[in-house]
C-alpha cells in the first residue's frame, strides 16, 4: 500500500504542471459554461415575463371590450324617456351575443334585481326570474353600483345553467334614475379559452387566480422548472392573478444547445491540453536524457583516446620488456 502510494506520490510531482494546465482549463471551461447558463436562465425568464405581460394585457383588452359593450347597452336604455323595447333589447342582446365570444347569456335585471330578459333563453331558462342578490353580501354590492353607476364583475361558484361564473353588471343609470342592470352572462373554461390565444396554451401551463383560489387552469402546472411569471389584471372591483410557466418543450426550444456543446468542447480542450504538455514534457526529458547520454558517450571516447595516446607513447618510448595479462 505504501509503494502504491509512493507512486501516486511520485507520478503527481512528475507531472504537476500537466495535472495544473488541466486544472485550469477545467475551471475556465466550467466558469464559462456557468455563466452561459446563467445567461441563458435571464433570457428565458425574461421571455416568460414578456409573455405573461402580453396575456395579462390580452385578456384585460378581451374583458374591457366586452364591458364597454354592455355599458353601451345600458347607456342607451338611460338615455330613453321610455327605455328600450323588449324587441329592440331582444336584437341588440343578440348582436353582442354573437360578435363576442364566451358569453353565456346577456340578460336584462329590473330595478328589484330579478332576472327578466334572456338572450339566449335556450338553454338558460333556469336563470328567468332568479334573484341576484341570494349571495351573501351581494344586495350591498349593487346598492351601492345602483347609487354611483359604476359596473361590478362578480363570481358565482355555480351558474344557474351550470358551472363556474364570471359576471359583468352595468347599472342602467343611477340613484332614482336606476332602470336595473345589463348583465353578461360567462361560464369561465369557455370565457378564458375564447380570450387566451391558443399559441399561448401549447406553450406555457396557465393559471387564473381570484384571491387564491384558482379560477382557470390550462396544462398540467407541475412547478418542474422555477420559471414562471406572475401578473395582476385589476378591474372596477376585482383582480385576478394570472399565472404562467413555460411547457418542457417550450423550455428546450428557448434554451440555447450551444452552452451544452461548449462545455463538451472545453472539456475535451482541456484534455487535448493536458495531454499535449504531457506529452511535450515527456518528449523534452527523453531530448534530456539523450543529450546527458550523448555528453557522457563523448567524454568516455575522450577518455579512451586520451588512454590509448598515453599507452602508445608509452610503448613507443620504452627501452624495456612490457607484458600484459589478465587476472585469468
Amino acid at each position: 500500500m505504501n509503494k502504491f502510494f509512493h507512486l501516486i506520490i511520485k507520478s503527481i510531482s512528475q507531472n504537476w504542471l500537466t495535472i495544473g494546465v488541466v486544472f485550469i482549463s477545467l475551471a475556465i471551461t466550467l466558469f464559462l459554461w456557468q455563466s452561459f447558463r446563467n445567461q441563458e436562465g435571464k433570457y428565458l425568464q425574461n421571455t416568460v415575463n414578456i409573455e405573461a405581460e402580453s396575456l395579462k394585457n390580452g385578456v384585460e383588452l378581451e374583458m374591457r371590450e366586452r364591458l364597454l359593450a354592455l355599458q353601451r347597452m345600458a347607456d342607451r336604455w338611460a338615455i330613453q324617456p321610455n327605455g328600450t323595447s323588449h324587441a329592440a333589447w331582444n336584437m341588440d342582446a343578440q348582436n353582442y351575443y354573437e360578435d363576442f365570444k364566451g358569453f353565456q347569456a346577456v340578460e336584462w335585471a329590473d330595478e328589484t334585481y330579478y332576472i327578466r330578459w334572456i338572450i339566449p333563453l335556450k338553454g338558460n331558462e333556469s336563470a328567468v326570474n332568479i334573484d341576484l342578490t341570494n349571495q351573501p353580501g351581494w344586495r350591498e354590492i349593487f346598492d351601492k353600483a345602483r347609487e354611483d353607476g359604476q359596473a361590478v364583475i362578480l363570481h358565482k361558484p355555480q351558474l344557474a345553467q351550470g358551472g363556474r361564473g364570471v359576471n359583468l353588471y352595468c347599472p342602467i343609470g343611477q340613484g332614482e334614475n336606476f332602470k336595473g342592470f345589463i348583465v353578461g352572462v360567462f361560464r369561465v373554461e369557455k370565457l378564458f379559452e375564447t380570450m387566451i390565444n391558443p399559441e399561448i396554451v401549447s406553450k406555457y401551463d396557465i393559471q387564473i387566480f381570484k384571491e387564491n383560489e384558482i379560477i382557470y387552469k390550462s396544462g398540467e402546472f407541475a412547478d418542474l422548472f422555477d420559471v414562471k411569471a406572475i401578473q395582476t389584471i385589476s378591474f372596477t372591483n376585482d383582480e385576478w392573478q394570472i399565472e404562467i410557466s413555460p411547457k418542457t418543450q417550450q423550455i428546450a426550444a428557448l434554451s440555447n444547445q450551444t452552452d451544452e456543446k461548449s462545455l463538451i468542447a472545453g472539456l475535451v480542450f482541456s484534455l487535448l491540453l493536458g495531454l499535449s504538455v504531457y506529452f511535450a514534457r515527456r518528449a523534452r526529458r527523453k531530448t534530456t536524457n539523450l543529450r546527458i547520454e550523448i555528453a557522457a558517450r563523448q567524454q568516455t571516447q575522450i577518455a579512451l583516446e586520451k588512454s590509448e595516446h598515453l599507452y602508445r607513447q608509452l610503448t613507443e618510448k620504452s627501452q624495456g620488456l612490457i607484458c600484459t595479462h589478465d587476472l585469468e
